[in-house]
């Protein structure tokens, strides 16, 4: 039996034999067999020039070898003093095959990129770069290129080809110096490279690299050629002038300044997220003491996760939103008649408010349901300091505990929303209606929601608050949080053990006096807020 024989193999027989004869007869293993079959037309030379590229392995680089063909070597990474001694087994093994010296043409290609400096072109790449050589699926090929191993493949030995129009000339050079290389490509859109930069490294290798790379031109180097009359000598080589065995083939340890991590459990460092570490790490810890203290099993956490995804997928609500029942006294517990400010913008808010008078009232229809409201406070700064100007967006809901634009029920989209903006001393007031507490009729629908919700002695209801958002130039971001009414027995209770305020939250100046629900016309306590240095103004 004849043994196997690679598709690839099979291609380049077939191609040869194409090549080398007028009438071809050949089998393979990949396509029928051809019987004395003429191939008109003939090219022009009397040979065709083919090339047959190579990534470094033995037994490529024996096959170019053996058949006398020019070999393309790809340098993907790693350090280009590697490769001269698979370009020196090369010229060794063709030539003991019995093929001329100057029928073993060498070329060498590598990803390629110039920039009008060096660094500029380094910072612009990177990002390309590292996108078109990541593993697409887990486990599958390439490698992550961290910015040590960047920086080190796009050094003077490493195998990137990018810099300075000079840093590019001299690298090629330095390549020829070393690999006796008679031709160079660059391939020079990849990883997802903008139009506008393959065009720009294109224009400098046009006008910059090109013209001075064929004069050979170098400041330490005389004018000279990679190939005809004037080129430039290859060094002397250091290995002996027969076949090498496979192992000389490895590259030294002190040149591999790129490594390629083909295990699927291999992480970039750069990749890592201090934070998100320690609060896998506490969230870990946490459960462990559930499991040791309180008798958590895996079906308690079964159980709850199957409520919630029931839940997602009955109202096709954020996960995080679905889930806030279980940390609401983080993030929306009202403690000390506020929320601490979040990220997350509310899913009932609406950018374009109309704005109103301070002190003014929220549009509303003229028989609008409800006890008539007035709220004022103060925004402070981060230094206690009043926040003049500051624009304040207010919402909440209706009577009925709906937020208008959000069902078809006739009510205007703006009722109950407006914004106002805080005057001279930070102070601000507007009337409404008292909001109600709520909760959503899809959710309650679910199976097993309201039961579990009174299992851990909680209703089902989320109490009654008014949204605000605090936009103002000194603030680094936004603050958005909630104003709920301290004594509302809907109000989730202060827990026995409370996490420390985080820094960059929002707190209140002082805690605010507590009172019952507001009744007719009577205003609210006036409301400080104060802005943490860390998220607030960090001006006087």
């Amino acid at each position: 039996m004849k043994p196997k024989r690679s598709r690839g193999t099979n291609a380049l027989d077939l191609l040869l034999a194409l090549r080398d004869n007028t009438n071809v007869i050949w089998s393979g293993r990949h396509r029928p067999a051809l019987d004395d079959l003429p191939v008109p037309p003939r090219p022009q030379q009397e040979k065709l020039p083919l090339w047959l590229g190579v990534g470094g392995t033995p037994a490529s680089i024996e096959r170019a070898a053996r058949l006398g063909l020019p070999m393309t070597l790809g340098l993907i990474g790693g350090d280009i003093r590697c490769a001269r001694t698979l370009t020196e087994h090369y010229r060794t093994l063709g030539q003991a095959a019995g093929h001329a010296p100057e029928a073993l043409r060498l070329a060498a290609t590598s990803h390629f990129y110039v920039g009008a400096t060096s660094q500029g072109a380094r910072k612009d790449l990177y990002p390309y770069y590292r996108e078109y050589l990541r593993p697409k699926t887990a486990g599958g090929r390439g490698w992550l290129v961290g910015p040590d191993q960047f920086e080190a493949v796009s050094g003077r030995f490493g195998a990137l080809m990018t810099g300075s129009p000079q840093e590019v000339i001299d690298k090629i050079l330095t390549e020829h110096e070393l690999l006796g290389l008679n031709r160079f490509m660059g391939q020079i859109d990849f990883g997802g490279m903008p139009a506008a930069m393959v065009n720009a490294s294109i224009e400098l290798l046009a006008t910059e690299v090109a013209p001075r790379h064929s004069q050979g031109t170098r400041p330490d180097r005389a004018p000279g050629r990679m190939n005809g009359p004037g080129a430039l000598p290859r060094a002397p080589s250091p290995y002996p002038p027969q076949p090498m065995p496979i192992q000389h083939l490895i590259c030294p340890r002190e040149y591999d300044a790129m490594t390629t991590h083909a295990d699927p459990s291999y992480v970039d460092p750069a990749m890592i997220n201090p934070r998100a570490q320690r609060l896998v790490e506490a969230f870990k810890q946490a459960l462990i003491r559930l499991r040791d203290e309180e008798g958590l099993t895996f079906d308690d956490i079964k159980t709850l996760t199957d409520l919630l995804q029931r839940v997602q997928t009955a109202t096709g609500a954020h996960l995080s939103l679905v889930a806030m029942p279980l940390y609401s006294e983080l993030f929306q517990g009202g403690q000390g008649g506020y929320t601490p400010s979040d990220d997350v913008e509310s899913p009932t808010y609406f950018p374009g408010s109309p704005r109103i008078d301070n002190p003014g009232t929220l549009p509303m229809r003229a028989d609008e349901p409800g006890t008539p409201l007035i709220a004022s406070g103060r925004i402070l700064d981060g230094h206690g300091n009043p926040l003049p100007g500051a624009r304040l967006e207010i919402y909440h809901a209706a009577d009925n505990g709906n937020y208008s634009g959000l069902y078809d029920d006739g009510v205007p989209e703006d009722n109950l929303r407006g914004h106002l903006f805080t005057d001279a001393d930070g102070r601000y007031a507007f009337t409404t209606i008292t909001p109600a507490a709520y909760a959503d009729p899809v959710t309650l629908a679910v199976d097993g929601v309201a039961e579990a919700a009174a299992a851990i002695g909680r209703s089902s209801y989320r109490p009654a608050h008014i949204h605000y958002e605090v936009h103002h130039p000194d603030l680094i971001k936004p603050w958005r949080g909630e104003i709920y009414f301290t004594g509302d027995p809907g109000r989730l209770r202060r827990t026995e053990h409370r996490p420390a305020r985080p820094a960059g939250r929002l707190r209140p100046a002082r805690r605010p006096r507590r009172h019952s629900r507001p009744r007719l016309q009577r205003p609210l306590p006036d409301h400080k807020v104060r802005l943490h240095p860390q998220q607030g103004a960090l001006g006087s």
